[in-house]
C-alpha cells in the first residue's frame, strides 16, 4: 500500500506544482508516469480477499459460457 501512497503522492506533488516544464518534458514525465503505474497495477498477483472470487467466475465462463455465467445470480 506505500508503493501506491508515493506513485500518487508524486503526481499529487506534479499536478500542483509550481515550476513549468516544457511540452516534451511533461509528456515524458505522463508517459513515464503511465508506465509506473501499469507495471503496479499488473504486477498484483492473488493480491486482496476477492481473488479466488474471480477465478471461480473465470472458470465457470469458460465452461458454460459468457450468456450463461452472465446470467446467474451470485449471491453474496
Amino acid at each position: 500500500m506505500t508503493a501506491y501512497w508515493i506513485v500518487f503522492s508524486l503526481a499529487g506533488l506534479g499536478a500542483l506544482s509550481p515550476i513549468q516544464l516544457s511540452r516534451g518534458i511533461r509528456l515524458l514525465a505522463f508517459v513515464g508516469f503511465s508506465i509506473v503505474v501499469v507495471c503496479l497495477v499488473g504486477s498484483r498477483e492473488q493480491i486482496g480477499g476477492d481473488w479466488e472470487n474471480y477465478i471461480e467466475q473465470y472458470s465457470r465462463i469458460s465452461e458454460e459460457g459468457l450468456s450463461r455465467a452472465l446470467k446467474q445470480r451470485n449471491v453474496g
